[in-house]
Order: C-alpha cells, then sequence, then structure tokens
C-alpha cells in the first residue's frame, strides 16, 4: 500500500505542485439535445427579461404590486387576502414541477430553472 501523499491530499484540485494555477474548462457540448437547450435558453431568457412588461387582459403578465396589495398572474388578478388559493396554486405548481423533475431528469433544471438558463 502506498503512503498517502499529505501534500497532495490537502491542495486544492486547481492547484499545481509548484503551487500555481491550474485552470479548469468545461467541455463545449454538440448534438441535437444541446442546440435544443441553446434555443430554448435564448427563448427563456427573452421571456425571463419581457415577462414584467407584457400584458394579459389589460394586467401584466407576472407582477407582484405590494402597494396596491395584487398580484397578478397570466391575466388573472388575485388580492393578498386571497392569499390561500395563491398558495393552493403554487403549491399545485411546484408538486407538478416535483413530478415532472421525477419522471423526466433533467427537465426544469437542465432546461428551464432560471438560474440555469442566465448561466
Amino acid at each position: 500500500m502506498d503512503p498517502i501523499d499529505k501534500d497532495k491530499v490537502n491542495r486544492a484540485p486547481t492547484i499545481d505542485e509548484k503551487g500555481k494555477r491550474r485552470w479548469i474548462y468545461p467541455d463545449r457540448r454538440v448534438g441535437a439535445k444541446a442546440k435544443l437547450r441553446r434555443r430554448l435558453a435564448f427563448f427563456l431568457i427573452a421571456f425571463y427579461f419581457f415577462a414584467p412588461f407584457l400584458t394579459f387582459n389589460d394586467l401584466p403578465l407576472i407582477r407582484a404590486d405590494i402597494t396596491s396589495g395584487l398580484v397578478s398572474f397570466f391575466g388573472f388578478a388575485f388580492q393578498f387576502r386571497e392569499a390561500s388559493f395563491i398558495f393552493f396554486m403554487f403549491s399545485i405548481f411546484a408538486i407538478s414541477l416535483f413530478l415532472i423533475t421525477s419522471l423526466r431528469g433533467r427537465v426544469w433544471c437542465g432546461y428551464a430553472c432560471p438560474q440555469t438558463v442566465w448561466i
């Protein structure tokens, strides 16, 4: 059994033996799914950027107006006192997101999550 090199164990993986930084670059992915993901990302970036400015049924597409106590979501307007309805609506969205992700793997996390899209 080889002795453990404690210097190597205590060193960060991005530092070489001389103490200089070792740069790590991600691989460029190619193929049909990569093209689909890239196109979907461009669409979602545009949607995430323009959604606050779009209107539907004379209401903003997605908006939470704290001063007036109004939430508008895809043409429907809810007041804060209807919080129980909003809670159940978002609970259904969360459960749907969980089920879709558990059934289809990386559908949300790999393709549509705002954090993934913006990165």
